[in-house]
């Protein structure tokens, strides 16, 4: 079946943020994308951790602030297009070093769109005191010293942040990234950057972003504009067996200085919050990527509905129903052409979507 979905709209959203200290300004970099093939309009709602942070300056100003929620409304943005809400935040006086905090953004769509996964962006992390402007950050951090997640949490996004504290201009930055055994390279996603950077891998498992030009100014000339960051996702392998960890650091190059090293992020493989997510999202897809065939598995398959197999251009590749009850769904896939697909799960009362690779 080759029938056009001519509404298909997909906009994201993603949040960028320097440290949080106290007294200290925190700078705040939204960014919304439209990936579908037409205009979107719709609002974007940033929520901000109560009592940590005072709005110092908006780039764009909120139309409207609810508490510690703040609105601005989206006009049309065009395919391939963004747009950039940059805010200045400062931390509270009394804010208490180590109490950690999430920012949430999220970006909705005046019309339904198949692929909402990307419409969230969140910033979490702990008030700092003397800290290291230069770091790296994993999402989900997992739970603990460990960083527990589980073998479902196959997705992990990385974020390196960078800050130019010298005492002028640096004309180019690099940044040096080696990942883990654990990492499937195939997988390897940019999302999201400050600058305008180039990407190599100078071996299978080593990148380089390369920032050429980038002119960043030091913090004491400019504090706001000194700030950089890259951020990407990647999958782990499949079938990593339980305490497997995996770690991730990165270098910093600044001109011809010597690197500056980040921390290390740290995830280990565990059975941390197995029982609580089976009953969270209506289906997985088993295995994600896949050459021949994948598996739809149903967690709460109380009505008939129907699922779709949609290419990034909008047309239905394939289309089976299943029935009340039916817990599960078997997918023929090899004559679909290599690519990422937008499995579509739809009855009478819900509509989700979610992304598998065909290889």
């Amino acid at each position: 079946m080759q029938d056009q979905v001519s509404n298909l709209q997909d906009l994201s959203v993603s949040i960028h943020q320097t440290a949080t200290v106290p007294g200290q300004t925190s700078f705040v970099f939204i960014t919304i994308n439209n990936w579908g093939p037409i205009f979107s309009t719709g609002y974007v709602k940033l929520s901000m951790e109560p009592g940590l942070y005072n709005l110092s300056y908006s780039s764009v100003p909120p139309d409207s602030i609810v508490g510690n929620n703040y609105y601005w409304g989206l006009d049309s943005v065009g395919f391939l297009q963004s747009k950039r809400i940059n805010l200045d935040l400062v931390t509270v006086n009394s804010a208490t070093l180590g109490v950690p905090f999430l920012n949430k953004v999220e970006v909705f769509n005046a019309n339904n769109e198949p692929n909402t996964l990307n419409n969230i962006g969140i910033s979490e992390g702990v008030v700092l005191g003397s800290f290291d402007p230069n770091d790296k950050q994993v999402n989900p951090q997992g739970q603990g010293v460990n960083g527990e997640i589980n073998p479902k949490d196959s997705i992990l996004t990385y974020k390196i942040r960078f800050q130019n504290t010298g005492t002028y201009k640096a004309f180019n930055i690099k940044v040096v990234d080696t990942l883990d055994i654990n990492l499937d390279i195939s997988t390897f996603t940019l999302e999201t950057y400050s600058h305008p950077c180039k990407v190599s891998f100078l071996s299978p498992r080593v990148i380089e972003f390369f920032f050429e030009d980038i002119m960043l100014p030091d913090s004491a000339t400019d504090n706001r504009n000194s700030h950089g960051f890259i951020q990407y996702t990647i999958r782990t392998n499949q079938s990593l067996p339980f305490g497997t960890q995996i770690k991730n650091s990165a270098s910093i190059y600044f001109d011809f200085n010597e690197p500056i090293y980040t921390n290390q992020t740290l995830n280990t493989i565990t059975t941390v919050g197995l029982e609580e997510l089976e009953y969270l999202g209506q289906f997985f897809i088993t295995p994600n990527p896949a050459k021949e065939r994948i598996l739809i598995q149903f967690v709460n398959a109380e009505f008939p509905g129907v699922i779709r197999v949609i290419d990034l251009q909008g047309r239905i590749i394939l289309e089976e129903s299943y029935e009340k009850g039916q817990r599960q769904m078997e997918l023929d896939i090899q004559n679909l052409s290599n690519g990422t697909y937008i499995i579509q799960n739809k009855n009478i009362y819900s509509n989700q979507s979610n992304f598998f690779i065909k290889m």
